[in-house]
């Protein structure tokens, strides 16, 4: 017999929590297409990231200027 985890339910999160969860799946799905895998380790996930452009850089500072 195997002992499986007990699972309950979520506790709901607050709004602030809410809105940094977005900004985090955001965040993370705008590198997305930076990352680059490494050939001999395509099945462990390890990789690199690219280098930002200039216009990438812009790009963010004006972002981070303005707000969200």
């Amino acid at each position: 017999m195997t002992n499986h985890p007990v699972i309950t339910a979520a506790k709901p999160i607050s709004s602030e929590e809410q809105a940094l969860v977005s900004e985090l799946v955001e965040d993370g799905l705008a590198i997305q297409d930076r990352f680059r895998p490494e050939p001999l380790y395509r099945t462990t996930g390890k990789g690199h990231f690219e280098s930002c452009t200039v216009d990438d850089i812009q790009k963010a500072q004006e972002k981070g200027e303005h707000g969200r």
